[in-house]
């Protein structure tokens, strides 16, 4: 999936009025997502996406150790919007990501976070 699709389908999946609007919702939930994974499955992820989207992985050191409710209390502070809908716009970012990473991976991704975070991976929009 090129970067344009994949911020169209945030866009699409969170109901946001414009691409700017999914690009911070992208940003947001992936520099905290790098902030919470340990480095090298930072570093595979990263690989898995589009450059452009990629690079939301850079400069962060990874592995802090904070639950799923501060996650996204994180994406709501950097996407500037509420907790409730920053839970709703985070899973339209991970809903379109499962899509792009291989299953194996997004396996491998998950069995490093701890279970409460399956609520982040196992989404419905």
């Amino acid at each position: 999936m090129h970067y344009d699709q994949f911020i169209r389908q945030v866009q699409r999946r969170a109901r946001l009025g414009s691409d700017g609007d999914a690009v911070r919702v992208v940003r947001a939930t992936l520099e905290t997502l790098a902030e919470r994974l340990p480095a090298a499955e930072s570093r595979t992820l990263r690989s898995l996406l589009p450059p452009e989207i990629g690079l939301y992985f850079s400069g962060f050191k990874g592995g802090e150790s904070f639950s799923v409710d501060e996650f996204y209390e994180r994406v709501g502070m950097r996407a500037k919007a509420d907790t409730h809908l920053a839970v709703k716009r985070a899973w339209a970012v991970m809903s379109v990501v499962d899509e792009v990473a291989p299953r194996a991976e997004m396996n491998n991704i998950r069995s490093t976070l701890p279970e409460e975070y399956g609520r982040l991976f196992h989404c419905a929009i």
